[in-house]
């Protein structure tokens, strides 16, 4: 079940649409993703790095950007324009709105893209993907959760010590990325981990 099913059992509230007010931040005339690779511990996913380098051609090829949101202090990723801590929370409401696509672990701003319509990428970490995906997402989003095989149950714990979200091959989130945009397939010329 859902979180939300379950908040709303627990309230009795009816599930309705959220309210969500952007505020405009001023980003340039060019398309882009967002990325947003970091949240709790058990939810960083260490492969990120990786999955930027597979996908920066061909978003090149498309004169496509990337985009980081996160707080100030997380690590900056490579091939992105980095806002991290330079938008208030509103703003970074407003810039994943605007993307073409967000890739980003389990956090809030998966939570907004699909506010927003906005199709995704996101790895699930500690959790089951049915219970805390988007609750309203765009028909093309996919969601990412460690290899069940290896992980039958998820730790559900924010210091999750397997790390199970790193099960999850950075080419197949590539893979994911480029399918979504370019509605491509593309073979990659790396191996798995």
């Amino acid at each position: 079940m859902h979180l939300l099913n379950c908040y709303s059992l627990v309230t009795g509230q009816k599930i309705s649409r959220m309210y969500i007010r952007p505020s405009v931040f001023p980003l340039p005339s060019y398309k882009y993703i967002t990325v947003h690779g970091f949240s709790k511990p058990s939810k960083n996913y260490r492969y990120i790095n990786y999955v930027l380098e597979m996908i920066k051609p061909r978003l090149d090829v498309a004169c496509i950007k990337m985009i980081q949101i996160g707080k100030e202090g997380e690590p900056a990723l490579p091939y992105c324009e980095n806002l991290l801590g330079k938008t208030t929370l509103r703003q970074s409401f407003y810039v994943v709105k605007e993307a073409l696509l967000h890739l980003s672990v389990d956090t809030y701003s998966q939570h907004v893209a699909g506010h927003f319509n906005v199709p995704q990428v996101t790895l699930i970490g500690n959790n089951r993907t049915e219970n805390v995906k988007a609750f309203w997402h765009h028909p093309k989003s996919i969601f990412f959760e460690p290899d069940k095989k290896k992980f039958p149950f998820p730790s559900y714990s924010l210091e999750d010590h397997e790390h199970q979200v790193d099960t999850i091959q950075p080419e197949e989130v590539a893979r994911a990325v480029i399918k979504i945009l370019f509605d491509e397939e593309l073979d990659w010329p790396y191996q798995s981990l």
